[in-house]
């Protein structure tokens, strides 16, 4: 070997002891050239580890990535750096003598946890918690149900929400009452009640008790390091419980505020959409009753079309109105029947307001075709997609309402060739209040509620309505009801 320092290559070795558990020799070596020492470090040859992951991705085995998450599982535990390093070889070692080329990270994770499990309790479970994925108390209890390998239940929140397993006894409940309603263990190889053959655990936070872990321990003491293990996991049972609290809190505020928002934005779309309408039709039949005899019949009739216009308007803002209620208060009711979709697309269209534009509409059925639908509900999803293609199209457009089976589905379009959407757009479409202004000539401003409110009541017919463009151009929405048999 050459020497480091004058790079001959008439060295010799002086010593030689075995470091590191005999998995290596240090060699001290001399040069006879320039008389300086130095030392290797023989090791056994080993094949390069390959680590297959969860996601069955691929990487070399890395001995720092196991030492960095037992680091912190033992973040703030009284186990010295020592302790983790010696740990940390035995699972190397232990994985390479298992003398395979590809080893799941699964099994990587079962050897350190039984390293850390005669290590140190807390450090077990912290590790476990991660590597396992614990996210709620039932993942908690299976994990505790393996360690004792004794059977477990859980009893979780209010007593009157319990869900009493059969093995368990009257004076059990009893028995499980009094641990929750004091917050303290009760049961076998506690101070109360102690000739149950069950061990009553509480899981109580600083205000409240979460839950009663029932153990069954068939009057078998458990051990003063399984002990040690249960009470962590039932620290970390009562941490992840605050946590979630906590965070249902917060969603729950922000919720309260999302409505507020809703409502004030509703309340100021309402002052303004409703008074618009309302004027129009006040002030032409304000017109009509001064000028009636005056007015020629051409004129009196635009007035009257007018006011027709305004209160088809109004009705179908109500219409929307009344079932953005409904939807948000969970009180929306399917009547589902199977209905001729030919039919439906015809009758919604009677009460589509084409405002004058002289637009073509056209229905295309390939076939008869039944489909499974709410019919007053579908009726208004049509008219709002029908409605809007003619609000957002130009004068002698055409919209397109075609019907069409595929497998076991019916697919429901309406496509126009408007000037289309963009992107952008097409995201916040479906957003409540949102409203897409293309400067097409009908000027009244609508709310923001038709799609919504189509796209949940599709939804509640277990579909999706989606948008997309048409070809050449234009914008088609659609969406997929359940096909029904016709019966002759």
């Amino acid at each position: 070997m050459k020497c480091p320092f004058c790079n001959q290559d008439n060295t010799r070795v002086v010593d030689s002891r075995p470091v590191d558990d005999n998995t290596a020799i240090r060699r001290r070596r001399m040069c006879d050239a320039c008389g300086k020492r130095f030392t290797t470090y023989e090791k056994v040859e080993t094949i390069p580890l390959i680590v297959i992951k969860k996601d069955q991705n691929r990487e070399q085995f890395d001995r720092s990535k196991i030492e960095a998450g037992v680091l912190r599982a033992c973040h703030k535990r009284p186990v010295s750096a020592e302790q983790i390093h010696k740990l940390v070889d035995e699972v190397e070692t232990e994985i390479f003598n298992l003398e395979e080329r590809e080893i799941p990270s699964s099994v990587i994770g079962e050897i350190v946890m039984d390293k850390l499990k005669d290590l140190e309790a807390v450090a077990y479970v912290r590790f476990a918690s991660v590597y396992r994925e614990f996210k709620d108390v039932n993942t908690f209890m299976e994990e505790l149900g393996k360690l004792l390998e004794k059977k477990i239940y859980c009893l979780m929140g209010k007593p009157e929400n319990w869900k009493m397993p059969k093995e368990l006894l009257k004076e059990d409940r009893a028995t499980a009452l009094w641990c929750y309603q004091h917050g303290e263990d009760a049961g076998f190889s506690t101070d109360v009640l102690r000739e149950s053959p069950y061990m009553f655990l509480a899981v109580k936070g600083k205000q409240k008790t979460f839950a009663v872990i029932v153990v069954d321990t068939k009057k078998e003491a458990i051990g003063t390091f399984e002990r040690g293990i249960v009470g962590t996991i039932i620290h970390e049972c009562v941490f992840a419980l605050e946590k979630e609290e906590l965070l249902n809190k917060q969603r729950e505020a922000e919720m309260r505020l999302e409505k507020e928002q809703l409502r004030a934005n509703l309340l100021r779309s309402i002052s303004h959409d409703l008074r618009s309408p309302l004027t129009s039709i006040s002030g032409n039949a304000e017109n009509l009753l001064a000028n009636e005899e005056k007015l020629p019949a051409g004129r009196r009739r635009e007035i009257y079309r007018d006011i027709y216009d305004d209160s088809k308007w109004l009705i179908n803002l109500v219409e929307n109105l009344l079932s953005i209620t409904r939807i948000e208060n969970g009180n929306m009711k399917l009547d589902m029947q199977g209905e001729i979709v030919e039919e439906v697309i015809e009758e919604a269209l009677k009460h589509v307001n084409f405002r004058g534009k002289d637009q073509s509409v056209r229905i295309e059925c390939d076939e008869i075709l039944m489909a499974k639908m709410d019919l007053k509900l579908m009726l208004q999803v049509i008219i709002n997609l029908v409605d809007n293609a003619v609000k957002y199209t130009p004068k002698n457009a055409e919209i397109l309402i075609k019907a069409e089976a595929e497998g076991e589905k019916v697919i429901l379009s309406v496509r126009d060739n408007g000037t289309g959407l963009t992107p952008e757009q097409k995201e916040k479409v479906f957003d409540m209040y949102y409203t897409v202004n293309r400067g097409i000539g009908d000027a009244r401003r609508g709310m923001g509620l038709g799609l919504p409110l189509c796209q949940a009541i599709v939804k509640a017919h277990g579909s999706r309505l989606e948008v997309c463009d048409n070809t050449p151009k234009g914008t088609v929405f659609k969406f997929a009801l359940s096909k029904e048999e016709i019966l002759l």
